[in-house]
């Protein structure tokens, strides 16, 4: 018989008026089944279905309380007796008797009876290799009945797939650390495996007067395979003195791949920063796989990856877990692409589970590294004895901001008397992305002066820019800037000058112009071997004369087919042109002077000899007035225009004509003829 339990009973009905839920620290509802399971026990990675519960209705509940009274605040409790008994203090008696029956696992780890069994048992589907949940076994068996026949026993039963081979059927998960030895009164307590015990004789919000520490059932599974957990706690021997195993809220978990995002400067907390501050994601898998395992993953956001950051490493499909590691980490690098723009966004979209389309989604804002803009402004010109002041002005970059003289100082402003006839001063200042902006001053110490370019010669039409040095800014007369490009038509003078506190200096700079030499070598035509013709032009003294054959004559006499450049320069200007001369038929000939009068000698103007295609003979006077033409190979000039006689004078002829290798009508001779009376 349990002499504790008659004095319990006398203490448990003297007391239980005192017994009140607004002054126990652990608190018991009622829950339903599938609620206890969706809601409270599941954590990530683990989708349950199929859930049952056999035992009393009063003997399951949700709890919540303070770490005060229990390692973990909130969970479920399976009780052999009544769920809210479980609210202390240590010193009240929790007994109760459900009258129900056993269970046949349980019964399997007992010798004697079990009574009172709570059942609760469901289907799931782990998304890691690996499913564990934490919990706490208690009991009023402690510590009087440790070794006896009263034995109360619970165990969490697992069955399906073995990773290792074969299938867990109904295997015990609820074990002694680093042991096969189910976890019990007789196995854990002040005498045995007391690192796993805590006598609770004292407490004031645990009705039981002894638990375990917080334990871990963990059961090695198959990823994305159906499996079955029963968890069944019972009453040994008799159905009284109550036991209880509390479930830790959300601990039954089969670890999803976890996304950890971090940023490498904390300028910004929570940012990454343009071209200064990467973010990185640690992503970790749930297992060690064994082969080169691919994940799902997505990019979306206002940011566009290689146009505002890169990602590495970078595969545009699947994050890759090499075999043998279970975690990756990428570093996402902010691109400083100089744009002010509003801050962007990456999201992240990876896939976290295993088994199904779930997928979380890590946000990075990128902002804007703005610029550092400096300029030091200060006098350039110092005359003896004075003093420069100095200051930088700066724009932009990250604060803080470091600023360095390279004399030591480190504020923005600083005063110089020199003493060197030029002396440089160097200011540099930098963020906290540890960019760096650099200005230089150069003090000059010496008196006003000013030194112009030499004086130059340009072609007509061109330009020639102006400038020159000075100790200060170069006035131009009449110009616009330090450096102004002119384009005089003539010889021109340019006048600058240079004011100081020192005074002014001013200097001349001539710029004179040369004319280009035009000309033209003519239409194109042809030449006969027998007939040689020249071409070039009148004039000599002061130009440079080169044709493309390397003769450097003013005119050329020219015997065969071609083509010929003629390039002339005069002082920096240059002209070239260009004539083709074909070769043609050749069997007829032109004299180059007639006497038309009427004796029946060399009366008549024309050529002899075998006729031309597309024959057409022009003669001009000396003023370029057209006096004859004909296309008719028989018909000659007279020496007559308008039915007059034109006066004794040298005329110009042209005769147009096909060549010999084209169809086509071009000049086929020009030149003068000599009128005789």
């Amino acid at each position: 018989m349990k002499i504790k339990y008659i004095f319990r009973l006398f203490w448990g009905l003297a007391f239980f008026a005192l017994i009140s839920s607004a002054n126990a620290q652990i608190n018991v509802v009622p829950i339903d089944p599938y609620t206890a399971v969706q809601d409270v026990l599941l954590g990530e990675g683990v989708a349950a279905f199929n859930v049952q519960y056999t035992g009393s209705n009063v003997a399951m509940g949700k709890f919540t309380t303070t770490p005060l009274s229990l390692p973990f605040t909130r969970g479920i409790i399976l009780s052999t007796g009544l769920a809210t008994g479980a609210s202390g203090p240590a010193s009240t008696n929790r007994s109760t008797d459900n009258l129900t029956g056993s269970d046949p696992q349980l019964a399997g780890v007992v010798t004697a009876v079990v009574k009172d069994a709570a059942v609760l048992e469901f289907d799931f589907i782990p998304e890691s290799d690996t499913v564990r949940f934490r919990y706490i076994f208690a009991s009023e068996e402690y510590p009087e009945f440790v070794g006896g026949t009263f034995n109360d026993v619970f165990g969490f039963f697992i069955s399906g797939a073995n990773p290792s081979g074969g299938n867990y059927s109904n295997k015990n998960i609820a074990l002694i650390p680093n042991t096969n030895t189910p976890v019990s009164i007789n196995n854990v307590n002040d005498h045995t495996n007391m690192s796993y015990y805590v006598a609770n004789n004292s407490s004031t919000t645990l009705a039981y007067d002894g638990r375990t520490v917080v334990l871990t059932a963990w059961a090695r599974v198959v990823p994305c395979t159906q499996y079955h957990i029963k968890l069944a706690i019972g009453d040994v021997g008799d159905g009284i003195y109550d036991s209880g195993v509390f479930l830790e809220a959300n601990s039954f978990t089969s670890p999803r791949v976890l996304i950890t995002p971090t940023f490498l400067s904390d300028i910004s907390p929570g940012n990454s920063i343009e071209g200064c501050s990467d973010a990185q994601l640690t992503i970790k898998m749930p297992f060690v796989p064994s082969y080169d395992y691919p994940l799902d993953y997505y990019l979306s956001g206002s940011a566009t990856r290689n146009l505002d950051y890169t990602l590495n490493p970078y595969d545009p499909d699947y994050i890759i877990f090499p075999a043998g590691s279970d975690s990756v980490t990428i570093v996402i690098h902010p691109i400083n692409d100089l744009i002010q723009e509003p801050t962007e966004t990456i999201l992240f979209i990876l896939k976290t589970s295993l088994c199904f389309d779930i997928f979380d989604t890590i946000s990075i804002n990128i902002i804007n590294r703005d610029s550092l803009i400096l300029e030091v402004v200060s006098d350039t010109l110092v005359c003896n004895g004075m003093t420069a002041n100095m200051e930088a002005q700066v724009e932009g970059g990250m604060p803080p901001l470091q600023y360095l003289w390279d004399s030591g100082v480190t504020d923005l402003t600083q005063s110089v008397l020199p003493t060197d006839s030029v002396s440089m001063y160097v200011f540099k200042v930098t963020d906290a992305c540890d960019y760096t902006a650099t200005d230089t001053v150069i003090l000059v110490k010496s008196n006003v002066s000013i030194n112009l370019r030499s004086d130059t010669i340009i072609c007509e039409g061109g330009t020639v820019p102006l400038y020159g040095t000075g100790t200060g800014p170069l006035i131009w007369e009449g110009l616009v800037g330090e450096t102004p490009i002119v384009s005089p038509t003539q010889q021109t003078q340019y006048i600058a000058s240079v004011t100081n506190i020192c005074g002014t200096a001013s200097d001349t700079v001539i710029v004179a112009v040369d004319l280009i030499p035009y000309f033209s070598l003519g239409y194109d035509t042809i030449v006969c071997d027998q007939y040689p013709i020249q071409i070039g032009v009148p004039f000599e003294d002061g130009f440079t004369f080169l044709w493309s054959n390397g003769y450097t004559s003013n005119k050329l006499d020219i015997n065969s087919a071609g083509e010929y450049v003629l390039n002339i320069s005069r002082g920096v200007c240059s002209f070239s042109d260009t004539i083709n001369i074909g070769a043609g038929f050749c069997d007829w000939w032109i004299p180059n002077s007639f006497t038309p009068d009427m004796t029946g000698f060399n009366d008549i103007f024309k050529p002899y000899g075998v006729p031309i295609y597309q024959y057409e003979l022009i003669i001009y006077d000396r003023w370029g007035e057209v006096v004859f033409r004909s296309t008719n190979w028989s018909e000659g000039w007279d020496g007559t225009y308008k039915n007059q006689k034109v006066p004794v004078s040298i005329y110009v002829y042209q005769i147009w004509g096909e060549t010999a290798n084209s169809k086509m009508k071009v000049l086929l001779k020009q030149d003068r003829l000599t009128l005789i009376r």
